[in-house]
């Protein structure tokens, strides 16, 4: 998951690191009789999963709506030459007719961004519980930090900083694991 940001096929990575992540916490979870480790780890991901696909859903039927207001229709990705058929002056002309022509568009996007905002939080809120269960049953204080950055890194998602936090907590996260002494 710490190559995720970096490496070429990052979903398949990043995907199987989470997998990893969640076959842990479930072991932890059945080591403690503690259901809420592994509970609240699953509720976050699968509210992570539904705000990443509204977020694609949305973003994508925007962007199709865009392009048949510009009067472009069944776009192929392969045919660029559609895009020299668009009359692009007349299309802007009065930057107030464009904003105005457009404007479903833009709010469909900036309510996409807002969703995928609030579901964000909503994921680190149950990742933090999961990760201070862990914390609390094993003693590593490297677990409650990893769960502390994810919360403020997605708060501070909004500005791009966040994204860093995240993958800090992802660190610390891993050094928690390491830490755990095997009985």
């Amino acid at each position: 998951m710490l190559i995720f940001p970096f490496a070429g096929s990052a979903g398949l990575v990043g995907i199987i690191g989470l997998i990893l992540v969640l076959i842990a916490l479930s072991q932890l979870s059945y080591h403690y009789h503690e259901p809420g480790i592994f509970n609240n780890a699953l509720y976050g991901i699968i509210t992570a999963i539904i705000g990443i696909a509204i977020f694609a859903v949305t973003i994508t039927t925007t962007a199709m709506s865009f392009f048949n207001a510009l009067g472009i229709e069944n776009i192929t990705w392969n045919d660029w030459s559609a895009l020299q058929k668009i009359d692009w002056p007349k299309i802007i002309g009065d930057p107030n007719t464009f904003f105005n022509r457009f404007w479903a568009e833009i709010a469909m996007v900036i309510i996409a961004f807002v969703i995928l905002f609030a579901l964000l939080i909503i994921t680190a809120l149950f990742l933090r519980r999961s990760f201070s269960s862990v914390g609390a049953k094993t003693g590593i204080h490297a677990f409650y930090t990893a769960g502390m950055l994810m919360l403020v890194g997605a708060i501070l998602s909004i500005i791009v900083v966040g994204f860093l936090l995240i993958w800090i907590a992802g660190i610390f996260l891993a050094i928690g694991f390491f830490r755990i002494k095997t009985a």
